[in-house]
């Protein structure tokens, strides 16, 4: 009996150090690396959200008014980049959604009058 509680606590020990061993030997450090490039890019609610976080963070008393004024300041000068830019990006797709639409309202200006001519 006590052989079988031998072999099944040396399998477990030898699983477990499988498991805690393992990922010393994986080929990922390639893909962390990749993953953290993505990070440089963020979006507004990520920015709102570590804003929020901030604000919990002072009100906390973890992080100094010092501190938490200058991080704000960063984060709202961040997002009203974003929101320029995208701001930008629309009037520039409105402009040219304009300029489509008065291209096509003069060619179908131009095949009334070809129309009328070839009456």
């Amino acid at each position: 009996m006590d052989f079988i509680f031998l072999i099944a606590s040396s399998i477990m020990i030898l699983t477990c150090l499988y498991f805690i061993i393992s990922p010393f030997f994986t080929g990922k450090e390639g893909k962390l690396t990749e993953a953290n490039t993505g990070e440089d890019t963020f979006t507004l609610e990520a920015i709102y959200g570590a804003v929020n976080e901030l604000e919990m963070d002072y009100l906390m008393k973890k992080i100094s008014e010092a501190d938490y004024t200058s991080l704000k300041e960063q984060y709202q000068l961040l997002a009203a980049g974003m929101m320029k830019q995208g701001q930008t990006k629309k009037k520039q797709s409105n402009t040219k959604r304009g300029s489509d639409k008065v291209e096509l309202e003069i060619l179908a200006e131009l095949q009334k009058l070809r129309k009328q001519k070839g009456r």
